[in-house]
């Protein structure tokens, strides 16, 4: 059965892993805490990402909190603008921030 994963990163290797898994997943889901991927994605990832229909992206967030009984459930995200929290289902978490991550 696929599920709905999270990839959070916005440089190339998140896109690429985004691009991968979306073969797998039901949704893959790009955490991005930036309110853009043009300065940190190549604009050929940005058009393959644009053309998955099972990718999307959620801007300027953060991951604050995950759960889930002896497997990952849940994530809690946060509108780093707004500072609003979800909570939404998630099989699998994906950090690709790079070796130098600009958080």
């Amino acid at each position: 059965m696929r599920k709905p994963v999270f990839v959070i990163g916005g440089g190339n290797s998140a896109g690429q892993a985004a691009v991968y898994l979306a073969k797998f997943a039901s949704r893959v889901t790009i955490l991005v805490r930036d309110k853009s991927l043009a300065q940190s994605m190549s604009e050929y990832l940005i058009t393959e990402i644009d053309a998955t229909p099972n990718i999307g992206l959620m801007w300027r967030v953060e991951v604050v909190g995950a759960a889930g009984d002896g497997r990952l459930e849940t994530i809690d995200v946060r509108d780093r603008v707004s500072g609003a929290a979800d909570t939404l289902p998630a099989a699998a978490l994906f950090i690709l921030i790079g070796a130098e991550p600009f958080t």
